[in-house]
């Protein structure tokens, strides 16, 4: 484990929505929700410390003025 270059190899897929109010009826109108999912799959050739597969799930809520 010491004294060894660490290499890494990563994969990520990322796959996201966006959707603005913009009917005069909306509750929400002139506001933009944003979600995300991402999946990322780290290999390292240093082991089990390096190597990892994480899932993110991300929503988010903004408005421009």
């Amino acid at each position: 484990m010491f004294g060894k270059d660490r290499e890494d190899l990563e994969y990520r897929a990322t796959i996201g929505l966006t959707h603005t109010f913009n009917e005069p009826e909306d509750l929400l109108k002139d506001w933009v929700v944003t979600g995300f999912w991402e999946r990322t799959h780290n290999n390292s050739n240093i082991g089990q410390l390096y190597s990892y597969n994480r899932t993110q799930l991300m929503l988010m809520i903004s408005r421009g003025f």
